[in-house]
């Protein structure tokens, strides 16, 4: 009985752990050595459940190191295949705390639809499931095999192969395999297009925030740009009020003015009659 019980816990695979914090560890031959949260970790046979210490495997930097218990979070075994493959120590945490997620993905069925990310992190792609496994032999990361759909057909980087292994196929050029942080079921609820719509009017702000960086001066460009939208009779009658259209120079404009003057003059005199003395003077003379 203990004979098959030491050959059960021969072949216990390895525990997975996720580092919680950031942490400095002193190594005799590499001196300080600097692990990130999120860090995967892979637990080694000399060092199961000894102390407060295990000997483990940190698979981002290939390096054994003895961490303390306290700062590990064991990974469920059936969903460290698919935290292996993830390359953001960040999103590991995050799904780490989502099991239920990470579980629906696992059990998709071949030809299920998704949303794939293949850019940035607010495009995604429509796809199809294709393939759910390790890349290559020997290898227990889990990648999802999909085949782009629609507009992303053509953007992919193989025919369902990998490393002259084929895993599925497909039409040239739209095949990816990708990590569960990349891939979305596309099941459309209100929530999904809730985000959509979210995501497309943060990418539209962004666009526009960096046109208006372009066009002026940081922000001082962007809330002149706002003032003109919001004022634009007014600015008008402000340019029209300092900047006169020019009609003839000031000299011909006085001069003007003065023969107008002298010839209303002369109409006066012509005019008006005479008085009477005047006019007796003159019929004297």
């Amino acid at each position: 009985m203990s004979g098959a019980h030491e050959q059960t816990r021969k072949r216990r695979p390895p525990k997975m752990f996720l580092i919680s914090t950031d942490l400095k560890v002193q190594d005799q031959l590499d001196g300080t050595i600097k692990l990130l949260r999120g860090f995967i970790c892979q637990e080694q046979e000399a060092g199961r459940s000894r102390g407060d210490s295990y000997w483990v495997k940190v698979l981002d930097n290939d390096l054994m190191l003895k961490i303390e218990k306290k700062f590990l979070l064991e990974v469920p075994s059936d969903l460290s295949g698919l935290l292996e493959a993830v390359s953001d120590p960040e999103a590991r945490l995050k799904l780490l705390r989502d099991p239920g997620k990470l579980q629906t993905c696992a059990s998709l069925p071949v030809d299920s639809p998704l949303w794939v990310q293949i850019g940035q992190q607010d495009e995604l792609a429509q796809a199809d499931l294709k393939y759910i496994g390790p890349r290559s032999r020997g290898s227990s990361a889990v990648y999802f095999g999909v085949q782009l759909k629609g507009s992303a057909a053509g953007k992919g980087s193989s025919n369902g192969s990998f490393k002259d292994q084929r895993l599925f196929s497909c039409p040239e050029a739209c095949a990816l395999f990708l990590p569960v942080s990349h891939v979305h079921i596309r099941t459309w609820t209100r929530n999904n297009v809730q985000d959509a719509q979210e995501r497309a009017k943060e990418r539209d702000r962004h666009r526009s925030s960096h046109g208006n960086g372009q066009r002026g001066n940081g922000q001082h460009g962007n809330v002149q740009h706002n003032n003109e939208r919001q004022h634009p009779q007014h600015q008008g009658r402000h340019i029209s009020f300092h900047h006169p259209r020019p009609s003839s120079p000031p000299w011909v404009s006085s001069l003007g003015q003065q023969s107008q003057h002298q010839s209303r003059l002369r109409t006066r005199t012509r005019s008006e009659p005479l008085h009477p003395l005047l006019r007796s003077m003159w019929a004297r003379g």
